[in-house]
């Protein structure tokens, strides 16, 4: 099957859904003949997918440009990856939807799918509502474009599918961006100069959605119950980090290629990732902990998944994303029960393993892609 995948970020630039797009053309490449068209100007190879920079964002109709390429090589399915943000500044691409029906118009037999990472904003401010307004206009324009729809969270599709009843909608989930390269553990925290120390992790940015302060409820408790552990953070955001969680020994590693992460992690005991309204499965920063092996403490609230829920207490710990008291308890438990943490931590891999992985991910979309076979005329009645 000829597939062709739209982005306009690919690696090397730092996006997560560049990322996601990057495993995505690898994985459905090794049995697929898989082209990413994107924006990126140099992007990273990605055998055996071809790789081609065929549009740009620097005008709102920059995404015009790919009717070229398409037109040279016209795919069976055009897959795109859908963040508004991410075609247009303030999320505003009033051509994306445009362009894929001047593609349909001249490519009859092309078919197009989306995967919905963002579908538009919340009102939340003043300056979301007004985004919000072409936002929602531009999903559902490329909703009715689309022949088939793929949703990171249950809710999303339940929500969606009405809107768009012509259309077939599908849950798929977001997978780690990071490779889990399996490093020694005493060798990465030798090399870290951590040793012996107890650790709990930290990774990604600082946006208030994070819980930082939930994180700092966790520390103190710890560090009033005799217990001292070294906080390892990877991210951009160190100033911050030791800003906001002050005299508690903190190892900064910073911000770090996809291999490097791998390792701290495996140097990890404890996973802390609180996310304000919950975690879901489109948290890629949640499921690098499970896909370590290591013991995940993450919060549930709106926007967690009933699949989540479920899977916890057994392969997570999550509290309630507004009683940070309860975080700290889960943490505790963790740290004080190693053989409770190492079951934790092997069920949450497993976890992964049959949920997230990218084989997986790479199925669910096939299977949705693939031909139907035609139904065979029923017989006559006499």
């Amino acid at each position: 099957m000829r597939l062709d995948l739209i982005f306009p970020a690919f690696p090397p630039a730092l996006d997560g859904i560049g990322d996601y797009t990057f495993h995505l053309a690898s994985t459905l490449a090794q049995e697929h003949d898989v082209r990413v068209l994107t924006a990126q100007s140099s992007p990273r190879p990605c055998p055996p997918a071809r790789v081609l920079t065929a549009f740009s964002t620097s005008s709102p109709n920059g995404i015009r440009e790919i009717e070229e390429a398409i037109a040279l090589d016209p795919p069976a399915w055009l897959l795109v990856q859908y963040n508004p943000f991410s075609y247009g500044h303030w999320g505003f691409t009033p051509f994306l939807a445009a362009t894929l029906r001047s593609l349909r118009r001249r490519h009859p037999s092309l078919k197009i799918a989306a995967v919905v990472h963002e579908p538009f904003v919340p009102i939340e401010s003043w300056k979301f509502a007004v985004m919000w307004t072409w936002q929602r206009w531009q999903f559902r324009q490329l909703g009715a474009a689309a022949d088939v729809l793929f949703f990171p969270l249950q809710s999303w599709a339940d929500r969606f599918r009405p809107w768009f009843p012509g259309t077939e909608v599908h849950v798929v989930p977001v997978g780690s961006n990071i490779p889990n390269i399996r490093a020694d553990r005493q060798q990465v925290r030798r090399a870290l100069g951590i040793d012996d120390r107890l650790v709990v992790g930290l990774f990604g940015t600082a946006h208030p959605s994070r819980q930082l302060s939930t994180v700092r409820v966790a520390l103190n408790r710890l560090r009033a119950g005799g217990l001292a552990p070294l906080l390892l953070y990877v991210g951009p955001a160190g100033p911050v980090v030791q800003t906001t969680l002050p005299g508690h020994p903190i190892h900064d590693a910073g911000a770090l290629p996809a291999a490097d992460v791998s390792r701290h992690f495996s140097a990890m005991d404890v996973y802390l990732c609180p996310f304000e309204n919950g975690v879901s499965a489109r948290r890629g920063s949640f499921l690098v902990g499970l896909q370590h092996g290591v013991a995940t403490v993450s919060t549930h609230g709106v926007d967690t998944d009933a699949d989540l829920r479920a899977a916890a207490p057994g392969s997570m710990r999550l509290a309630p994303d507004d009683l940070p008291d309860v975080f700290a308890d889960h943490v505790e438990q963790l740290v004080r029960n190693l053989p409770e943490r190492t079951r934790q931590a092997a069920a949450g891999a497993a976890y992964y393993e049959h949920t997230f992985s990218w084989p997986l991910i790479g199925e669910t979309i096939t299977a949705a892609l693939r031909p139907r076979p035609a139904l065979s005329p029923s017989p006559s009645l006499s």
